[in-house]
């Protein structure tokens, strides 16, 4: 141990020696312990302020995530739909939200849109529908462009413009469609007109035609739904393209109208069946068949078409149609379905390079599909041939028959009148643009699609609706 002598620094007289180094050793340690704490303070400074910042920004972080978790559309459609929206609130109401939010929500859209004398009720989605029927009427009118008979363009603008036209549609007799109907180039006969000789069969078909040849004319060239539907669908990962999608489609009435027995449902088919004899009977009339099987086979048309639509309808009872289509292509549907998909697809588009086999489609309800084709194709069989062959032509008259002689317009009203209790009227323009709509939804996708976006590679779509009225 060192003796305080030594510490200090005395000689052995007892004098200080080495005061003035050991106070200079002193100062520095002094100042550099004084350095050393603010440089420390200064780091600690600056620690505090990056963390501060750090934090700011996973703070910022946190909202985009939480914007993110909350779906808050930013996009240029939804902007504009909350732009509208806004426009359609009265901001005046403010102060009265929890007694009268509805007002404050719509109200200014309703001091801007007041109903018209001839509107029963005035909606935003009415409005929107308004607006695109307004702008199809436009395509409608304007030249044809593809004067090809066979195109689409061709087929609705023509339809469209002989439907407005009273002259030329309202005829005295059915003569227009019998031709069509017996006309071997497209449907070729039917079993109310073939099957007229004195002992001719009663139960078979006289004529008879594959299922592409009945189906290409009658669901492709003629715009009748039959079994099933075409219509273009977003795909399911890029809103960017669109697909071909298969459906089912074309029952007359409510699915339960064929299975149920209840005190609706029995006189719904009772007088679906009624409407369909009646209507055999006209164009049996019009056609000038007279001989005395007449009643038998209408009744039996009848009876066939039923029979087809309710079996359809109890495919679907047993597997309901969701929202949620499989991803397939024409090649494997034709397989799977024994139908030559991919060729009646080039047939209605009128283009066999817009699609190939292997172009991906999607298909709605795999096993309604699978029934149905199960019943179609059945063909050899001379019951299941008359079934098909009567069902499929029904569906053309029924689809058309408000472009026939008043007489098929009259019972067609009193059989609406049977099913839903009042009868449906409406304008000739309003009438004939949501037929060609209804008739030609593929083509009329294509026809508003092509001139409201330009060809353009990207088709955006914003859908908004408000209940105001």
């Amino acid at each position: 141990m060192r003796s305080i002598p030594e510490i200090i620094g005395l000689d052995e007289k007892g004098v200080v020696v080495n005061a003035g180094r050991n106070r200079t050793t002193f100062q520095r340690v002094f100042f550099g312990t004084f350095i050393f704490l603010g440089v420390l303070s200064l780091a600690l400074l600056i620690t505090v302020i990056v963390q501060a910042r750090n934090n700011g920004k996973n703070d910022n972080t946190n909202n985009n995530k939480n914007e993110n978790k909350n779906e808050v559309c930013l996009t240029q459609g939804c902007i504009s739909a909350a732009t509208h929206q806004l426009r359609s609130a009265d901001s005046t109401v403010a102060s009265n939200l929890c007694k009268d939010f509805y007002t404050y929500a719509c109200g200014g859209w309703q001091k801007t849109h007041p109903i018209q004398s001839f509107d029963v009720e005035r909606t935003i989605l009415g409005d929107i529908i308004d607006r695109r029927d307004m702008e199809i009427e436009r395509l409608l009118d304007s030249p044809i462009i593809r004067s090809n008979e066979r195109s689409w363009e061709y087929k609705v603008k023509t339809y469209y413009t002989e439907c407005r036209d009273d002259y030329v549609r309202v005829n005295n007799t059915a003569s227009y469609m019998i031709a069509l109907i017996q006309n071997p180039a497209t449907v070729n006969g039917w079993y109310m007109f073939d099957n007229t000789a004195e002992n001719a069969s009663q139960e078979f078909l006289v004529k008879n035609e594959t299922l592409y040849q009945q189906l290409s004319h009658i669901h492709g060239d003629l715009g009748n739904l039959a079994v099933f539907g075409i219509r273009t669908r977003f795909d399911e990962d890029d809103p960017t393209i669109k697909r071909l999608e298969f459906y089912p489609a074309a029952l007359s009435m409510e699915l339960s109208d064929y299975l149920d027995d209840g005190p609706i449902s029995i006189p719904r088919r009772e007088a679906f069946q009624i409407y369909i004899a009646d209507i055999m009977k006209l164009l049996a009339k019009d056609a000038g068949i007279t001989d005395i099987n007449v009643e038998i086979r209408a009744v039996t048309v009848a009876g066939d078409v039923f029979s087809v639509e309710r079996y359809l309808a109890d495919s679907l009872r047993r597997n309901p149609t969701t929202n949620a289509p499989i991803t397939t292509d024409l090649q494997n549907i034709s397989a799977h379905f024994r139908f030559e998909f991919d060729r009646l697809i080039s047939h209605e588009l009128d283009d066999p390079d817009s699609i190939s086999k292997l172009t991906p489609i999607y298909l709605t309800n795999d096993k309604y599909f699978l029934d149905a084709f199960d019943l179609i194709t059945e063909l050899d069989n001379p019951l299941f041939a008359r079934m098909v062959h009567n069902y499929l032509r029904w569906r053309l008259v029924a689809t058309y028959i408000n472009d026939l002689p008043y007489s098929y317009v009259h019972k067609h009203r009193e059989y609406l009148s049977a099913y839903y209790g009042y009868t449906l009227h409406s304008t000739n323009e309003d009438y004939c643009t949501r037929e060609v709509i209804r008739r030609f939804p593929f083509a009329i996708q294509r026809l508003y699609t092509m001139n409201s976006t330009k060809y353009s590679n990207a088709v955006s779509t914003v859908y908004s609706y408000c209940a105001c009225h």
